[in-house]
């Protein structure tokens, strides 16, 4: 599941790891029976992300080479690459180079075993980063995050942003809020805005504002499946309610 949902956001260009990453664990989340262990170092939400973190690099090569658009950073190097040797990715790439398309999808087989193979060796040395002490991991992330907030655009400010956010982010744990879904939230806002207005002016020209919205099957389609996404998540929060309060008054 988390593999096919990485495929689908890398198709999307623009959408990145990271949101992959934060669907595919909020989709975790919410279908485990063991929702209080996330956060925690749980199996399910690191297998989850990192699945649809790796899938979504081959999902992205589908705009780059059909359309050349980039749908994610390395893309955007492979774009620059096939550009410098005379490529230019779109649809007639398919026709006029077909043995590159090919050799992109051949190559992802020894890649994914390539990386099987490293991962496993390798676990053991990862898994020595967690002996490291907290008190030495916490003030060096806080300081290379400062930095990389003050260098995005040399303000002071930024950095008394990311200072406030990261204290509601505190709060927001002690109150059982989900940091994951606030997050996707942030990333994806600037995109639906944007993508909102855009459809408000197309619907303001062709006479009918909200009617845009519902024109095509496709925009049903997706309509429907983001309702039956949020009814789902409240009544797999309504069932899950109800086993605690049915398991204390057994007990």
């Amino acid at each position: 599941r988390s593999s096919f949902i990485g495929v689908l956001i890398g198709i999307l260009p623009g959408a990145g790891a990271g949101i992959a990453s934060f669907v595919s664990y909020g989709e975790a989340k919410r279908i485990s029976k063991e929702k209080r262990k996330f956060g925690e170092g749980n199996p399910e939400g690191i297998v989850a992300s990192e699945s649809a973190n790796n899938a979504m690099v081959g999902g992205s090569l589908v705009p780059l080479l059909a359309f050349g658009i980039p749908g994610s950073a390395s893309a955007a190097v492979l774009f620059g690459a096939l550009t410098l040797h005379g490529l230019s990715p779109g649809g007639r790439l398919f026709t006029e180079h077909a043995s590159v398309v090919y050799g992109f999808m051949v190559g992802f087989i020894p890649v994914v075993v390539a990386m099987l193979i490293v991962g496993g060796l390798a676990a053991p040395v990862f898994a020595a980063v967690l002996r490291v002490r907290t008190a030495y991991i916490v003030p060096t992330v806080m300081m290379l995050a400062l930095i990389g907030t003050y260098s995005f655009q040399n303000s002071v400010v930024d950095i008394f942003i990311a200072a406030s956010t990261g204290v509601l982010g505190f709060f927001m744990m002690k109150f059982g809020f989900s940091l994951p879904s606030v997050v996707l939230g942030i990333i994806l806002a600037p995109m639906a805005e944007e993508g909102f207005r855009r459809s408000l002016l197309l619907g303001t020209i062709d006479g009918s504002v909200w009617g845009v919205f519902f024109s095509s099957p496709i925009c049903i389609i997706l309509i429907l499946i983001v309702i039956g996404m949020v009814v789902s998540a409240f009544v797999s929060e309504a069932k899950g309610r109800k086993r605690l309060s049915q398991s204390a008054s057994g007990h």
